[in-house]
Parts: C-alpha cells; sequence; structure tokens
C-alpha cells in the first residue's frame, strides 16, 4: 500500500482568541480502494475541499491512502488503519458477514455506471442481441459478468454470450475496432478515458444497477458513535466539494490537478488535461447523481436498495445472506452532510477563475 500523506492548510498551532482556545484538530485517516490517484471521487473528496478549507472549516486535517480495492480498503478501516473509507456495498456486507463492522453512512454513487457498449452501426442494437456474441470484461470472472447475465435472465433471455478478459488498458480499444469482441461490459469513468482517446460508443443501460446500493462512504460502527461532530464534519466538507464540483468541473479539474500534479499528462497543456477530466468527471457524476435533481441533498442511503443488493450478491455467491443488512448502513448522518448553503458553495464555484 502506498501512503500520499495529504493535508488541509496549515494549522498544526492553536489559536485563541481573546481567552478562548480554538478546538484541537481533528485528524482523519481515509483509504481509497485503487491503487493509483485518477480524475474521480478524489476530486471532491479531498482536492476541492482541502484547496477551499472545507475541512478547515470543520477542524478537520486529513490523511490519504490508497489500497488495492473494496474488500482491502475495507479490511484496512475495520483493522483500525483509516476512519473512513468508500467502498462498494457489496464489499460492506462481505467484510460484515466476516465479523468486522463498517457502516455505510453517505452513498457516492447511485448506479455504478456499467453498461454494454458497442460500436456505432454494430448488430448488436440492445442487450437482447448480445446471444452468441462475445463481450469483453475487465475481468470474465468480475462482478460485472455477473450482472449482465443476471440482467438478460431478468429480461427473459438466456446470457449464452462469450466472456472475454481484457484489462482496462489501450488494447481494450483495438480488441472493439478490429472486432474481437463485439460489445464491452466497463463502466462511465473507464469509458469517457477511451472516449477522450476518440473511441465511440453507443450505449446500453445495465437497469438492476438503479436497484443496488453502489458505492457508498463508511465508518466503523465505533467511530460512528464517538466521532460523530468529526465524522459529520468530514461528511459535510465532502458534499460542499461534490456539489462545487457539479457547479463548476472545470474549476474542480483545475483543483484537482495542483493538487496532484503527477496525474496532469504531460504531452498535453493544461486546457486540454481539464477538458478531459471534465469529461470523464461528468460521466461519472451522471451515474452517481442519477435520479437527484442539481441542488437536492446528496447520499441518501436507500434501505431497498442495501436489501437488493444482499439479495443478488447472495445469489451470485459473493455473499452468504447471514448479516443483519439494516445494520450495514445508517440514515443518521443525511441531514448533517447536507447541512450548508448550496446557494453560497455555487457562487464560490461559478465566480472561481480557471486559468
Amino acid at each position: 500500500m502506498r501512503s500520499i500523506h495529504l493535508y488541509t492548510c496549515a494549522m498544526a498551532a492553536a489559536v485563541t482568541i481573546g481567552s478562548v482556545a480554538a478546538e484541537p484538530i481533528k485528524k482523519l485517516r481515509m483509504v481509497l480502494p485503487h491503487p493509483n490517484i485518477a480524475v474521480g471521487e478524489e476530486v471532491f473528496l479531498y482536492a476541492v475541499p482541502k484547496r477551499l478549507g472545507y475541512f478547515n472549516d470543520e477542524g478537520i486535517e486529513l490523511d490519504v491512502t490508497t489500497s488495492a480495492g473494496s474488500v482491502a480498503a475495507g479490511q484496512i478501516l475495520v483493522t483500525g488503519g483509516a476512519d473512513v473509507a468508500p467502498i462498494l456495498a457489496e464489499a460492506v456486507l462481505a467484510i460484515r458477514e466476516q465479523g468486522g463492522t463498517p457502516v455505510a453512512f453517505y452513498s457516492l454513487k447511485r448506479n455504478n455506471g456499467f453498461t454494454v457498449g458497442v460500436l456505432p452501426g454494430s448488430k448488436i442494437a440492445s442487450l437482447d442481441d448480445v446471444s452468441g456474441k462475445t463481450i469483453g470484461f475487465s475481468s470474465a470472472s468480475s462482478g460485472a459478468n455477473k450482472m449482465l447475465a443476471e440482467q438478460l435472465r431478468m429480461d427473459g433471455k438466456s446470457p449464452d454470450y462469450n466472456a472475454l478478459s481484457l484489462g482496462t488498458g489501450p488494447g481494450v480499444i483495438t480488441a472493439i475496432r478490429n472486432g474481437d469482441v463485439d460489445a464491452l461490459m466497463l463502466w462511465d469513468a473507464v469509458y469517457a478515458l477511451y472516449e477522450n482517446k476518440g473511441l465511440k460508443l453507443d450505449h446500453y443501460e445495465i437497469a438492476l444497477q438503479d436497484k443496488l446500493a453502489g458505492y457508498t462512504m463508511t465508518a466503523n460502527e465505533a467511530a460512528l458513535a464517538s466521532e460523530k461532530k468529526a465524522i459529520s464534519g468530514f461528511c459535510r466538507a465532502i458534499a460542499k466539494g461534490l456539489h462545487f464540483t457539479m457547479t463548476n468541473p472545470q474549476a474542480a479539474l483545475q483543483i484537482f490537478y495542483e493538487e496532484y500534479p503527477s496525474s496532469v499528462q504531460a504531452d498535453k497543456d493544461m486546457k486540454t488535461n481539464i477538458a478531459e477530466g471534465v469529461n470523464i468527471m461528468t460521466k461519472w457524476l451522471d451515474r452517481a447523481q442519477k435520479g437527484v435533481a442539481y441542488g437536492e441533498k446528496t447520499g441518501q442511503e436507500d434501505a431497498s436498495r442495501w436489501q437488493f443488493t444482499q439479495q443478488l450478491y447472495t445469489k451470485f455467491g459473493q455473499l452468504k445472506g447471514t448479516t443483519d443488512v439494516s445494520k450495514a448502513f445508517t440514515t443518521d448522518y443525511f441531514e448533517a452532510c447536507n447541512d450548508f448553503d448550496r446557494a453560497a458553495v455555487a457562487a464560490q464555484a461559478k465566480a472561481y477563475v480557471v486559468r
């Protein structure tokens, strides 16, 4: 695991106003479920709230580390290596089945963004047409393969396509252009990355995703009970970062690249970097906030989605279905996360000068 120490504005010394000392800074640790920093949730989970002082306003100092997936991030969380972690809902349930106590408190994605992508003019005109075709996945053994097969069964079709593992590198573009695969089953940010490289695709929805609990921010039960003020403040800061990003994605991407200069494509100017980053971010957000109108409160956890997630992944054999799903999430933080002036954040975003 590679550690990246990222902090809010300097607040190390205690500050006094008159005879009243400021409250001590609360340090929180967040672990991300992927090894590399790239355009995605990092924009509003760290870069924007750090740069604009949203963490500072809540008296929080944040340390960020990375890991190799949702299960790995969840294990770091439950063993005390992090205070908060964004992970997939099915990983929350799996870890609880193993005795861990992660709890989701703020939904980051209402739809995880998987679609079937085909070249324009493809003979695949709907999901009904994938029978006998070759579909490319990042991994043929992934949950995405199971999801597509289940969607076909729900639609009364037989999932008799051929699944091929492609990874997510540049070879994917070659594979579909050369006809090695007839379609792809990948997700929003990856498709946007390929679009930035010139690949244009038509997309078909996987409707069952709208019934699932998706990517979510979590903390341990004990931390939610003992650190409610700090976690509420952290959640409010990232919700403000999200609203800023939705209002002015160009500004948010400029901030992201300034915070993570190693993410800048050295062979392209900053204007192009920002434009391509905005394409990825807006497609990510379109799925993340599907069904939530701009300006509405964000992050609501939904009991029916959690129940369906447990049922589906138990059917897949990836869960045992033994944990009490009602304890895997909480709605207790929803109002605190959204307790800020949206109009003020939007005005700040609109006034931000993109260079």
